[in-house]
C-alpha cells in the first residue's frame, strides 16, 4: 500500500473518502459484534491511507429505525 500513498503524495493528491462501512444497523448479537470489529478495520484502513471520510451505507435488511441512532453512536466512538 505504501506505493499508492507515495504516488498520491507525489502528485499532490488526497484520499477524501474511503471503503463504505455497511450491515451497520442490519443485525443483532454475535453478527452486530462482527460488523463492528469489520467498522473497526475499515477506519483504520482508512486512517493509515488519509482519508477524513467513511461511509456508513443505509441497513439493507433491517427495516426497523429506531435503534439507527444508537447504532450510528457506535461508529463515531470507534
Amino acid at each position: 500500500m505504501s506505493d499508492e500513498l507515495l504516488a498520491l503524495s507525489y502528485f499532490g493528491l488526497s484520499l477524501p473518502s474511503v471503503i463504505a462501512i455497511r450491515q451497520w444497523g442490519d443485525f443483532e448479537g454475535w453478527e452486530h459484534k462482527l460488523v463492528l470489529d469489520e467498522a473497526r478495520r475499515r477506519f483504520a484502513l482508512g486512517a493509515r491511507l488519509g482519508s477524513t471520510f467513511l461511509l456508513a451505507t443505509p441497513p439493507m435488511e433491517n427495516r426497523e429505525v429506531e435503534h439507527l441512532p444508537g447504532r450510528y453512536q457506535e461508529l463515531l466512538e470507534i
